[in-house]
C-alpha cells in the first residue's frame, strides 16, 4: 500500500504468491487525471510474497500493459498465461469509454494488449465495460457495465467461451438477484462457485459494500447477503479475492 489509490488485487501465479493490482502511485505512467479519484491515471503493478509472508516492493508491468491511459482491475485464466484487464483510453483531449483487453504472458512480461470487443463501438461509444473476472474453469467471464438492458447504474454481466469456435458469446445480464438500480461491480467467483461482488444498491453500511451470492445453477445465483463488519464499513469496500487453500483473502477498502 502507498499514500495513493491501491486497489483490486488478483492472484497472478499458480501458487498464489504473486499479485497484480491497480495503483495511482507516482511511478505510474498514466499522464491524465482520473475524474473519479482526482489522482493520476492508474497502472497495474506486481508484487511477490516470500515464504515468510513478506511482500516485495511493487513494480509496474511493462509498456504493452501500462500506457498513458488508465489501466485497472485484472483477472487471469487458470494457467495464469493470459491476463484480462480494464483500460480506459485517453488521447490528450478526451477520455473514452472503458473496455476489457487481454494479453498473453511470457514470464514477467506481457505481449500486445488486444480489446475483447464486448460492445460494438460503432453503435455504442459511451457504455463502460470493466472489472473482468474469469470462473475457475475459464468458461465464463463476468464483468461490470452500464450497457443498455440492465437494471440501472452498473450491472454485472457475463459472456461464455465457445471452445469449438474459440469465441465469446454475446453478453447476458446476471439478473436481479444480484443486480439492482444501483451499482454492482468487482465480481469474483470462488472455486466453489460462490459469487462475491460489491454494490451500493443492496443496502449495507455505506458506499460500496461486499456481498456474496450462492451458486444454484450455471450463472444463476440466490441468497445474496452482505459480508459482516469489519469487512464492510461506512466507506467503500470492494475487490475481494480468495486464497481458497488457506481460506483467506484480500480486499480493498477506503
Amino acid at each position: 500500500n502507498s499514500p495513493f489509490f491501491d486497489y483490486s488485487p488478483v492472484f497472478s501465479s499458480k501458487n498464489d504468491d504473486e499479485i497484480i493490482f491497480s495503483s495511482s502511485r507516482q511511478s505510474s505512467v498514466g499522464s491524465g487525471e482520473d475524474p473519479i479519484t482526482g489522482e493520476s491515471f492508474m497502472d497495474l503493478f506486481m508484487a511477490e510474497r516470500d515464504k515468510k509472508e513478506k511482500w516485495s516492493t511493487p513494480v509496474p508491468l511493462n509498456n504493452t500493459i501500462n500506457t498513458i491511459s488508465n489501466e485497472g482491475s485484472a483477472t487471469f485464466d487458470k494457467k495464469k498465461s493470459t491476463m484480462y484487464f480494464t483500460r480506459c483510453v485517453y488521447d490528450k483531449k478526451s477520455n473514452f469509454a472503458c473496455d476489457i483487453y487481454y494479453s498473453k504472458r511470457a514470464g514477467n512480461k506481457f505481449g500486445p494488449a488486444e480489446p475483447m470487443n464486448l460492445i460494438d463501438r460503432e453503435t455504442n461509444d459511451s457504455s463502460q465495460v470493466g472489472h473482468p473476472c474469469l470462473t475457475a474453469d475459464d468458461q465464463f467471464l463476468l464483468f461490470a457495465s452500464d450497457m443498455p438492458g440492465g437494471y440501472g447504474g452498473k450491472d454485472i454481466w457475463y459472456v461464455q467461451f465457445d471452445m469449438k469456435s474459440e469465441t465469446w458469446s454475446s453478453a447476458k445480464n446476471l439478473g436481479n438477484e444480484v443486480n439492482t438500480n444501483g451499482d454492482e461491480m468487482f465480481p469474483f467467483v470462488r472455486e466453489d462457485g460462490t459469487l462475491y461482488f460489491s454494490s451500493n444498491g443492496h443496502g449495507g453500511l455505506g458506499g460500496l459494500d461486499l456481498f456474496k451470492a450462492e451458486a444454484i445453477g450455471e450463472m444463476t445465483f440466490a441468497n445474496t447477503a452482505a459480508l459482516e463488519y469489519p469487512l464492510n464499513s461506512s466507506s467503500d469496500d470492494f475487490g475481494i479475492i480468495w486464497e481458497d487453500e488457506k481460506d483467506q483473502g484480500f480486499f480493498t477498502s477506503s
